[in-house]
């Protein structure tokens, strides 16, 4: 009895799970380009209520 190749574990993920670093990438590429389209949008505190230095 020959062994049958198994199907690689790559092949089995959804396509959703396969390509999860393509849609982690495209949504921060998103998020910058919205930040730099929009600079004003944001914590809308004033210097007086920040608790903290944004790094």
């Amino acid at each position: 009895m020959a062994n049958a190749p198994t199907p690689s574990v790559f092949r089995q993920l959804s396509t959703l799970d396969r390509f999860l670093p393509v849609w982690i990438f495209a949504a921060m590429a998103v998020g910058i380009g919205l930040g730099g389209a929009f600079p004003n949008l944001g914590p809308q505190a004033g210097p007086e209520h920040q608790t903290s230095a944004y790094l």
